[in-house]
């Protein structure tokens, strides 16, 4: 993925986290987090990773959504899979 790229779909994730906690949509917070979360993972700065795609998880836990829980979970074992793969 090229820069420029990137830097725009960093300034999307961080934009919509705003918004979506202004208007208390945590759905789609939850998802915020997660897009944020991702990324730091691709820019292989895993303890800011972490601490979003933590958030995911809490936040997807206070919904009650089952399945997006099941995606934190997964998004994590990502992380820690990229994190200490080598």
């Amino acid at each position: 993925m090229n820069y420029w790229n990137l830097t725009k779909l960093f300034i999307f994730f961080k934009l919509s986290k705003i918004q979506f906690e202004k208007t208390k949509d945590f759905n789609g917070l939850a998802k915020a987090f997660n897009g944020i979360g991702s990324m730091y993972i691709y820019l292989k700065q895993y303890e800011n990773a972490e601490k979003y795609l933590l958030k995911h998880l809490e936040t997807n836990i206070k919904t009650q959504n089952n399945i997006r829980i099941c995606k934190s979970y997964m998004s994590l074992a990502n992380l820690y899979y990229e994190q200490y793969k080598d």
